[in-house]
């Protein structure tokens, strides 16, 4: 039952967090910190790069 509550509360948040980076054309990259920063930050750069 916690563990419900936490996992929709998270979704939630998420959710919301989603639609404020929208409304400000904020990209939301989800990102796992275990891979390390590395390929965010490639793809980042990558994407700036095409934009110039």
């Amino acid at each position: 039952m916690v563990k419900e509550h936490y996992v929709e509360k998270v979704k939630t948040y998420k959710d919301m967090l989603r639609m404020k980076c929208l409304q400000y054309k904020i990209d939301f990259i989800e990102a796992d910190i275990n891979e390390g920063f590395n390929p965010i930050l490639q793809s980042y750069l990558i994407k700036r790069n095409k934009l110039k």
